[in-house]
């Protein structure tokens, strides 16, 4: 039996996974996006994917299993022992299909340090390098946050990308609203119209990743990466030829380009990625072959789980585990 393949196998349908299959098909490659978790975040109808869809139910589906890994931390001393609940998104658009939907850019002074720290001459983390990329990706209402034309430092938003970014508007000019930003203000910490532009501290309306756009079939929506990103290029039917969505597909480990090839160990020579075994729900395995590059985009947890599970890791943790180190 022949096995699925593409150029590109990207592991897990998150926020990074479904902006890495919509820029690489979009760019004439051929990829097949796997997700363990189903598809009802994104296209059910019915009561299920309502919950992830509808802002106001945000959180119903991190209460779901179908939608939620469901992670604990391990025991807190500092907590007397308590385990810290982390909620991780599963389903197509991952954490953004059941998280708060607030949206926070980052301060400028972060990315400045990661630069200075990580930097080099393969590309930079600086605060003005990454802005392009972060106005690129949003749409931001302009009745919402601070208009470029009166913002203090233009050209820090942007209007035309996929993300759509809205101010939640339920109090907003209300006098509960109005109060609370001017107490903030007597308090000394001040307030801002828009804690992703020019100034981060202070008071202010709280930006959303919520559907604004007129006329647009969700708007009111929750606007998850996979809305944004994964169901536009799947209805372009030209883009949608080369990008395959398999869901219900477990990525258990990274399969290297010795064991298709049938031949032995080299340690001489680096490893090479070259397909990923996925398990389905009634417990059948199958091998998805990557003709350029296997991307493992799964996530803070999962990533690193399953580079481990592949024989990337601490080597004494994995020779513990009985995992051959790659």
């Amino acid at each position: 039996m022949s096995m699925r393949a593409a150029d590109f196998v990207v592991v897990g349908a998150g926020s990074a996974g479904c902006v890495l299959a919509n820029r690489l098909s979009r760019s004439g490659a051929s990829v097949l996006l796997l997700e363990s978790g189903g598809s009802t975040s994104l296209r059910s109808r019915g009561w299920a994917g309502l919950t992830s869809r509808l802002p106001t139910a945000l959180a119903l589906p991190m209460h779901q299993p179908a939608y939620n890994w469901g992670y604990s931390a391990e025991p807190e001393p500092a907590l007397e022992g308590r385990r810290v609940s982390c909620p991780r998104g599963k389903g197509l658009g991952g954490s953004s299909a059941i998280n708060g939907m607030v949206y926070v850019r980052g301060h400028d002074r972060d990315f400045d340090s990661w630069d200075a720290t990580l930097g080099d001459d393969r590309g930079s983390w600086g605060a003005a390098q990454v802005l392009p990329y972060f106005r690129r990706m949003e749409k931001v209402c302009a009745g919402g946050a601070a208009a470029d034309a009166d913002d203090i430092c233009s050209g820090r938003r942007g209007r035309d990308g996929p993300l759509q970014v809205s101010q939640g508007r339920n109090a907003l000019g209300t006098p509960l609203y109005d109060a609370f930003i001017r107490a903030g203000a007597e308090a000394g910490y001040g307030s801002t119209r828009d804690y992703n532009g020019c100034r981060q501290e202070g008071l202010s309306p709280m930006p959303a990743t919520i559907f604004h756009e007129e006329g647009h079939p969700r708007k009111g929506e929750r606007c998850s990466v996979a809305a944004a990103y994964l169901e536009p290029a799947l209805a372009e039917p030209q883009v949608a030829s080369r990008l395959s969505v398999l869901t219900d597909a477990h990525a258990r480990r990274i399969v290297w380009a010795r064991e298709l090839e049938g031949g032995a160990r080299d340690c001489e020579a680096l490893p090479r990625a070259a397909g990923v075994e996925i398990e389905r729900p009634d417990g059948s395995k199958e091998t998805v072959v990557a003709n350029k590059e296997v991307i493992v985009a799964a996530g803070a947890i999962a990533s690193p789980l399953l580079l481990q599970l592949s024989g990337i890791g601490p080597p004494e943790l994995l020779s513990r585990l009985g995992i051959e180190v790659v």
